[in-house]
């Protein structure tokens, strides 16, 4: 199967205050869509609780100049 070769930074959303969480992990989109039923615990930056993130719920920001998708 091809891939889109579309690679991306994992972006969570805490679920008590609504801020996204930038995980620094780079991700491929085909991937991420493969693995929507994954999930994640880890310690929210925001609220300072842990949660189980959803995959699902995940979204994919754009990698800056900066940023190699290697």
């Amino acid at each position: 199967m091809p891939r889109n070769g579309a690679f991306g930074v994992l972006m969570l959303t805490c679920s008590m205050t609504g801020q996204t969480i930038d995980t620094g992990v780079r991700y491929d989109a085909d991937d991420l869509s493969r693995t929507n039923a994954a999930k994640l615990r880890m310690r929210c930056p925001h609220c300072g609780k842990t949660h189980l993130f959803n995959f699902a719920d995940a979204k994919l920001r754009p990698l800056n100049n900066n940023e190699s998708s290697a």
